[in-house]
């Protein structure tokens, strides 16, 4: 609420800003030195970024960091794996329709 700037009190109304304004949401995940993935999310106004457990398959939200906080480098850096993403997400549609 208070890094996102939303004039709202109640949880319930701040919750549901969040997803009227992220209606499609796709995870993206970069290797961490001890082999666990950092789980990060390009979302409206920032970013969320949390940790993702392979085992449970649980993605889990910790903070939202707002794009005025973010450096050019780690812009850059989130949109080179978004983009990274996007093209394995793209690989899997095509192989699970077969539209080789």
């Amino acid at each position: 609420r208070e890094r996102g700037k939303i004039n709202l009190e109640k949880p319930q109304d701040v919750v549901k800003y969040f997803f009227r304004k992220n209606t499609a949401m796709i995870p993206c995940y970069s290797p961490k030195p001890d082999g666990t993935k950092q789980l990060f999310c390009p979302l409206h106004g920032g970013i969320g970024l949390g940790r993702y457990d392979e085992e449970g398959e649980i993605l889990e939200f910790k903070t939202f960091v707002d794009n005025s906080l973010l450096r050019e480098d780690q812009i850059r850096e989130i949109q080179e794996i978004f983009t990274h993403t996007l093209e394995e997400l793209l690989v899997e549609i095509n192989r699970r329709l077969k539209w080789d």
